[in-house]
């Protein structure tokens, strides 16, 4: 969890355990205010510090007369003003909060048992019911069937990862309008990998087996239910990185049995429209963000397509053939299971 997530759900613990006694409008205020306090709202000050500091060092290396001195300084107030649309306040103040209702494979103590609950239902329910009040929804790392049962049953928005469902769970998640966001991505390594590169454990690696059936098992029924199922890839966990989304959408057919159409759609305006910004992204549409990629081949035909990328624009800033490090022993074992 980062640092800012968690001080979001630190907030929200905080307010939950006060007795309710004003509107909506001023619970929101006084979250805001707890997150100033504990200087949420400065996380991006030294990004503006960094850009500063680079227009200083090209303004020296340039060697510019002290007679320039002014142009620099406005050069500097304009990227404030830019960096503040891009990272200020208001673009990184939280709309959603992330509950860890259960452990997961690495801590789990028995064979057979991942995701034990660790969160009281109580205490979901009290966090949920704040943030809804406070416009927010809630989603919630579950890797058991209770866990899932546990999160529907008081208030949770969306499933991370999840468990084999059955009848009772598949009802909760019709009754609240809940999706699973599946994530076969992680638990690739722990379940398949051999563990002379994976360095898991015996326990691990049949409790990583469990994870693994129960998201593809959940996503699965979600599916033939009409529940929403978004794609996500957990990233920073082990051999895990912001650049292997492609692979959960190869593993959303192989596995789920979807087709690469379907899939890529989960992946863009799927994901788009269940976080709520679906007028702003997944599509290419005028008026929306300028959001896309570009590749050689055509990803409808092999979703391995978009292992290689020409170019990457998002928000109209073009990349062209970006590079990415890879560790080659780990590419080759995540490629057995395409």
């Amino acid at each position: 969890m980062t640092r800012f997530r968690a001080l979001c759900t630190a907030a929200l613990l905080v307010c939950a355990t006060g007795q309710v006694m004003a509107d909506a409008k001023s619970h929101a205020a006084d979250a805001e205010k707890f997150l100033i306090l504990a200087h949420a709202d400065k996380l991006a000050v030294p990004v503006y510090a960094q850009v500063q500091q680079m227009l200083a060092q090209r303004f020296a290396q340039a060697k510019a007369p002290e007679s320039k001195k002014a142009l620099l300084e406005s050069y500097q107030a304009k990227a404030n003003v830019a960096l503040e649309k891009a990272v200020g306040w208001d673009k990184i103040k939280p709309d959603l909060i992330k509950l860890m209702i259960t452990g997961g494979v690495m801590d789990a103590e028995v064979v057979g048992e991942p995701g034990v609950l660790r969160m009281q239902p109580a205490l979901v329910k009290a966090a949920c019911d704040k943030a809804h009040a406070l416009g927010m929804q809630v989603a919630a790392h579950v890797e058991s069937p209770e866990g899932v049962r546990v999160a529907l049953e008081n208030g949770v928005d969306s499933i991370e990862h999840g468990a084999k469902p059955d009848e009772h769970i598949m009802q909760l998640c019709k009754e609240r309008g809940a999706f699973q966001v599946s994530t076969i991505s992680p638990a690739v390594p722990y379940a398949l990998f051999d563990r002379s590169i994976s360095h898991a454990t015996y326990e691990q690696q049949e409790n990583g087996k469990v994870v693994f059936e129960g998201i593809i098992a959940m996503a699965k029924a979600c599916l033939a239910d009409g529940v929403p199922v978004g794609l996500g890839t957990d990233t920073g966990c082990p051999y895990i990185t912001h650049y292997d989304m492609w692979r959960e959408l190869c593993y959303f057919v192989k596995y789920c049995g979807v087709t690469p159409a379907f899939a890529l759609h989960s992946a863009t305006l799927g994901n788009a429209a269940l976080a709520g910004i679906a007028g702003e992204t997944g599509s290419i549409q005028p008026g929306k963000c300028a959001d896309m990629i570009v590749c050689a081949a055509d990803p409808l035909a092999d979703l391995t397509a978009l292992r290689t990328l020409d170019m990457v624009i998002k928000s109209g800033y073009r990349v062209e053939h970006p590079q990415v490090k890879k560790m080659d022993n780990v590419e080759r074992e995540l490629d057995k299971f395409l």
